[in-house]
């Protein structure tokens, strides 16, 4: 295995006619579900386990990490890829069609714990301190914060391309909204503001921003299972409120996330889970702030795995949709 070796794709950038025509004004998708394990997370993981791998002072056994699903997809692929043995300690919240996904992958050994993924995550930490293993966070690392921002990389490099004249993004942890505000601050691009979305169930982020620190909510309440850190990173809550162009809080419905998946499915024909449907759902429901700003809007389509057409019925029939 080569250090050139990529641990994620180069996803396609494209101008989607049916939300720019939802909008009225262009809209350009960054489809972060086309990476291997369906998301976003094969960049910042993929390249975080590289890195230690080739940092460790002593052999490692494998890789450990606590995830709701997709860090966990996404550290498999890279593992697997890396010739290593992966663990994944998922919380009890963890859906089973997702629990089914991980334990499918080569070399895996899947264990459920906990109540919430900090549960998990205390876990995953423990198995690392007492053995070989090598702990992989699924969010809050500055190396994966590194590793997302070549999403900015890639829009920029793009033929042709536009600035954006804003970003949405779904947010939880904070992982990927670090490695966008990392991306546009290597671009140069800095004073695009960036729209960081939540459902009200798992509104680490806004509650950051009431309270202007870092915040741990009491407790998640939502489908967007992905969203389900009850606090934010630290390094990415100093890079948001550093930021020139403004990241600034929306709040979606369980509901308009749901609606976001089955709207995105129909006008672009391509499934994605709830966290990523919230982000759409600033498009859908005609986000006044998106009118306001000069250029095209740019929406991370993060994409997620915790997400099939039974899910979906089963969440419509849970929220009554």
């Amino acid at each position: 295995m080569t250090k050139a070796t990529k641990l994620h794709a180069v996803t396609p950038y494209i101008l989607s006619q049916p939300l720019t025509q939802e909008l009225g004004k262009e809209v350009y998708l960054k489809l972060e579900s086309f990476q291997p394990s369906g998301s976003f997370k094969n960049r910042g993981i993929g390249h975080l386990a590289r890195h230690l791998l080739h940092t460790a002072e002593t052999s490692i056994q494998g890789f450990v990490t606590s995830s709701g699903g997709n860090a966990g997809l996404a550290l498999t692929y890279a593992g697997h890829t890396l010739g290593y043995p992966v663990k994944v300690i998922v919380p009890e919240t963890c859906v089973a069609e997702m629990v089914e996904r991980l334990k499918a992958q080569p070399g895996t050994e899947v264990q459920i714990y906990g109540v919430d993924w900090q549960a998990a995550d205390a876990v995953a930490r423990e198995l690392a301190s007492t053995g070989h293993w090598c702990y992989i966070p699924p969010f809050d690392h500055p190396m994966i914060w590194e590793g997302h921002a070549t999403i900015i990389e890639e829009i920029a490099t793009q033929p042709n391309v536009t600035k954006p004249g804003a970003i949405i993004t779904a947010v939880g942890g904070g992982g990927l909204l670090g490695g966008i505000l990392q991306g546009l601050k290597n671009q140069g691009w800095s004073d695009v503001p960036v729209l960081a979305v939540e459902t009200h169930g798992a509104a680490s982020f806004h509650a950051a921003t009431l309270a202007n620190k870092v915040v741990t909510i009491d407790k998640i309440s939502t489908i967007a299972n992905s969203l389900g850190s009850r606090y934010v990173a630290e390094g990415v809550w100093e890079l948001s409120v550093n930021h020139p162009g403004k990241v600034t809080s929306h709040l979606v419905t369980d509901i308009e996330a749901l609606n976001g998946c089955k709207k995105f499915l129909y006008d672009q024909n391509v499934l994605v889970e709830p966290a990523c449907g919230a982000a759409l759902a600033l498009v859908y429901r005609h986000e006044p702030r998106l009118l306001e700003v000069d250029g095209p809007i740019t929406v991370i389509v993060c994409g997620g795995k915790v997400v099939s057409f039974n899910l979906l019925e089963k969440w419509s029939q849970l929220l009554e949709v």
